[in-house]
């Protein structure tokens, strides 16, 4: 008996060691060395800082991009961010003015660990449609409602297109971590001011909705691929055109605190932040 139960007794501590063998450790937190940046106008944010020609895309030097990368302080970083770009220039080529330029999604290497992504705002130029329809110097009052049912035609796309530039990111730095940035509101159903152009409240609606129905369609976009969702709409409550503090440009470009309906040097930063916030909430990351 006293040899059987030693017999057992060995055989059960084999089996804990060899269970011992199997126990797995969690990775440590990765930091972000190589970081990419693609978008837009609300990711070049001309005229919120010096500006530079980039190519075409005026390229302001304190963009959110660059904030994020100074936060981080990472070892390399690329912005192709241009202004006015489609979500089309993820994957195709581009015209800024005299240039023409390569997708954005050729500057993701297979080294590169983060990738920011703005894209919609100026899909089939929808933000340009609302500057032109109520331009400062026009006599009559917009008239988006009208317009509306267009506007919203053209978000239903943003979707779809913007979870296939999101893939090619994917194909291309497998490792990548990808944060879909939204965009912040310009108005609400109520407010009025000076510096909004000449509306009434429908209109005015109009306009909310279409900045939340794009909101909406960036955050499926992330949900469908798997990505980091940062949400500026909702953070920029009371920061709209009319606020004290606003994140956004009224219908007439500054060239010395930004372009029209684009950001603010204090969207940008508040934009930065909401990244940094982001990042930091994610255990897999070590963003200090």
């Amino acid at each position: 008996m006293r040899a059987h139960a030693l017999a057992l007794a060995v055989v059960l501590v084999i089996g804990v060691c060899a269970a011992c063998g199997d126990v797995q450790t969690e990775a440590p937190p990765k930091t972000i060395q190589h970081y990419v940046a693609l978008g837009d106008t609300f990711a070049a944010a001309p005229y919120t800082s010096h500006t530079v020609p980039a190519s075409g895309c005026r390229r302001a030097r304190h963009n959110y991009p660059s904030q994020v990368a100074d936060a981080l302080g990472v070892a390399s970083f690329t912005d192709v961010s241009c202004t006015g770009a489609d979500v089309r220039a993820a994957t195709r080529r581009m015209k800024a003015r005299r240039h023409r330029l390569e997708p954005q999604v050729s500057a993701v290497q297979k080294s590169t660990d983060l990738v920011t992504v703005q894209f919609g705002a100026y899909a089939d130029d929808l933000y340009d449609k609302i500057a032109d329809a109520c331009a400062p110097d026009s006599p009559y009052a917009c008239r988006l409602s009208l317009a509306a049912g267009g506007m919203q035609a053209i978000i239903q796309k943003v979707r779809q297109s913007l979870g296939a530039a999101i893939r090619s990111i994917g194909d291309r730095a497998p490792a990548a971590h990808v944060v879909v940035v939204g965009y912040p509101r310009h108005v609400d159903g109520k407010e009025t001011c000076k510096a909004l152009p000449k509306m009434v409240a429908v209109d005015r609606r109009a306009w909310a909705q279409v900045d939340e129905a794009l909101q909406l369609a960036l955050s499926r976009a992330a949900r469908d691929t798997g990505s980091s969702f940062v949400d500026v709409y909702a953070a920029s409550k009371h920061h709209g055109i009319c606020s004290a503090h606003p994140w956004v440009r009224s219908v007439i470009t500054d060239r010395h605190r930004g372009i029209a309906l684009g950001p603010t040097a204090a969207g940008e930063k508040a934009i930065s932040e909401l990244i940094h916030t982001t990042l930091a909430s994610d255990p897999t990351l070590d963003v200090g």
